[in-house]
């Protein structure tokens, strides 16, 4: 959010909705959008990956160029509304991915170039077509401004858009938090927090209490509090754990992960609430 404060403080005078943002290689991008209340609102990467995934299939499917057969990817760190929404469109969704698109590029290339339709992850990358194997802030912003020229039209935005995507799939939040942890003794202290977490794995977090944990590392599916193997897990393969649970009447995960590229541990949550409920 930071990035934008120019551009906002420079928007407020002008007639501006969105503000698009990218780095300097052009690989992400992020989206600032103005509300009802005429403040201007960063999107989530996770909420940038729901809203274009639908811009995208929504169309695919209204021009008749969309089967059963196509897919979308996410990584397993991103929003489970992408799932949701490629589901509902009927075409397949491939989530058992890790961070990267090195990764997103091979399951395209496993499942079929050809059917791929978009991929994306939660740090604001966004995929579509076979002319660039990696992320591509090019093809995020023309999504991003046909989206939002297109709900114009009808006096909406993308946060109306958002809201209309949670009142059919449920209400999904998130929010990532990353640890530093620089210098000679970072990687053996982020090193230990992964293995605490594999061998003495907590029971609860706060109103969440976790009843099962993925293990990518070990291929296997552990309940909990016992933390005893259940299930095993064939792929992928990598330093990551999901913690599944609930709290009271919503549906709670927690991935931990080391980060590949620099020193941290990153740590992501999701919540997920029937649209249905009376949350007042």
């Amino acid at each position: 959010p930071e990035v934008f404060g120019p551009a906002i403080a420079f928007a407020q005078q002008a007639d501006v909705d969105l503000i698009l943002a990218s780095d300097p290689d052009a690989d992400r991008m992020a989206v600032a959008v103005r509300d009802r209340s005429n403040q201007f609102v960063c999107l989530t990467g996770n909420q940038l990956s729901a809203l274009l995934t639908d811009h995208v299939l929504r169309h695919r499917q209204a021009n008749g160029t969309l089967s059963p057969e196509h897919f979308v990817i996410e990584t397993l760190v991103t929003t489970p509304l992408v799932a949701a929404i490629a589901r509902h469109y009927g075409v397949k969704v491939v989530r058992e991915v890790l961070v990267g698109f090195k990764h997103i590029a091979h399951e395209i290339d496993r499942h079929g170039p050809d059917r791929f339709v978009f991929a994306t992850e939660e740090s604001i990358g966004f995929m579509a077509g076979n002319y660039c194997r990696d992320k591509d802030a090019a093809v995020g912003a023309i999504f991003a401004l046909e989206l939002a020229a297109e709900l114009k039209q009808h006096g909406l935005t993308m946060l109306d858009r958002l809201n209309e995507l949670h009142s059919r799939h449920g209400v999904h939040i998130e929010q990532s938090v990353s640890m530093m942890s620089p210098g000679p003794t970072g990687q053996t202290r982020i090193g230990r927090i992964m293995q605490t977490l594999r061998s003495s794995p907590p029971s609860h977090c706060g109103p969440a209490h976790w009843q099962r944990v993925r293990d990518y590392q070990r291929h296997e599916v552990r309940s909990l509090p016992q933390n005893e193997k259940g299930a095993d897990l064939v792929n992928p393969s990598g330093n990551l754990l999901i913690f599944e649970g609930v709290a009271n009447d919503c549906e709670v995960t927690l991935a931990a992960r080391p980060s590949g590229t620099e020193p941290k541990i990153k740590f992501y949550a999701f919540v997920r609430i029937d649209a249905s409920l009376d949350l007042t």
